[in-house]
């Protein structure tokens, strides 16, 4: 209990925003497509259209350039799909 009331309960509340997310996401020192995913995503929901979708772009771009099933090419997917979801075809 101690371990949470010194450590996990102050990390969840670090992170209670939108905009504290996105800051974790975005300044990840190993940035992931995964992440990517998840920033472009949140920046979207949030208001932030224009900034979401270019980042949803830029992901698909990469992701067909991307070695099959891997982590890039999973998420560049994903961020296709998104973009025929919203309207916006990559």
């Amino acid at each position: 209990m101690r371990c949470m009331d010194e450590v996990g309960i102050p990390f969840m509340q670090s992170l209670s925003t939108p905009e504290a997310i996105l800051g974790a996401l975005e300044h990840k020192r190993f940035p992931s497509s995964e992440g990517e995913f998840e920033a472009a995503v949140l920046r979207w929901s949030t208001g932030d259209r224009s900034t979401g979708i270019a980042l949803l772009e830029e992901l698909a771009t990469r992701g067909a350039r991307a070695q099959p099933a891997s982590q890039p090419s999973q998420y560049g997917m994903a961020a296709a799909k998104t973009l025929q979801l919203i309207g916006k075809s990559p």
